[in-house]
């Protein structure tokens, strides 16, 4: 049965994986690439433009296997440790996005149609200290993770609570981004060379990603654009998810008696 069920998974599975996927069971370390994450509050309430932050910061992601999983298979995610910041663009004060977004609090769910099942796609829920609910979508593409979502202030709220908006793109590490400004280049090699220590593996981190061209933000959204509707559309009806199982375990029953037959009498 197994077989048969991760064979129509892998027939319905959207794009292929990549060999520095993260697996499952890992735990990564990402940094934010501030030149491409921005973040933007806005009060609805207020005639008062929306406001953009530069976002930057680091944080570990974990994949583990859901213990409810079943068919189809289910995974859970979680922010560990993270220490995200949104500056403002021309005054003196910072946002917490990860208390904002409620990252230590919230967790992931995603699912994974093709083996070895490395889910790409999680979608996280729920509520802020200030009843504000949390809606992200985190997809992994090899060695860089991307999460858009927002932040909706309750209906019923006495305060006037903001909205907010986060496109942010991150970067495994190591990634020999050594002056941590987001880009490997001549500057990061520079800033090695000046290091009264110097460490010969951090020198091949830099070379390895020297030159390296984080995606754009509009081809990330299509890709979790594509990835969304790749989900949806996959997912099984539960009449034909039925009949495929009571097909594949007649199948089970069936090889299992013949084994019984030909045991010796």
């Amino acid at each position: 049965m197994p077989t048969l069920v991760g064979l129509g998974l892998l027939l319905a599975a959207p794009g292929g994986l990549r060999a520095d996927d993260p697996l499952i069971g890992s735990q990564k370390s990402y940094r934010i690439l501030t030149r491409h994450s921005v973040l933007t509050r806005t009060y609805a309430e207020l005639e008062a433009p929306t406001t953009p932050f530069q976002v930057s910061g680091t944080f570990d992601f974990r994949i583990e296997p859901s213990p409810l999983a079943v068919f189809p298979p289910v995974f859970n995610a979680k922010f560990v440790a993270p220490d995200i910041w949104a500056a403002h663009p021309y005054q003196d004060f910072v946002l917490d996005v990860a208390e904002i977004f409620a990252l230590e609090e919230i967790t992931g769910v995603g699912q994974s149609r093709v083996f070895p099942y490395r889910p790409k796609l999680f979608h996280f829920k729920g509520v802020n200290s200030t009843r504000s609910s949390v809606e992200l979508h985190a997809l992994t593409l090899g060695p860089w993770f991307y999460l858009r979502g927002g932040v909706t202030p309750p209906v019923d709220s006495d305060s006037l609570l903001p909205e907010y908006e986060l496109r942010a793109l991150a970067r495994r590490q190591p990634s020999g981004d050594v002056n941590g400004d987001g880009v490997v280049d001549g500057e990061d090699l520079r800033a090695w060379i000046a290091k009264p220590v110097r460490d010969g593996i951090e020198f091949l981190q830099w070379q390895h990603g020297f030159a390296e061209e984080p995606p754009s933000l509009e081809s990330l959204d299509a890709e979790l654009n594509a990835a969304l509707g790749a989900t949806t559309a996959a997912a099984p009806e539960p009449s034909g998810l039925v009949a495929g199982l009571l097909a594949a375990s007649g199948l089970f029953f069936a090889a299992r008696q013949a084994r019984v037959q030909r045991l010796p009498g």
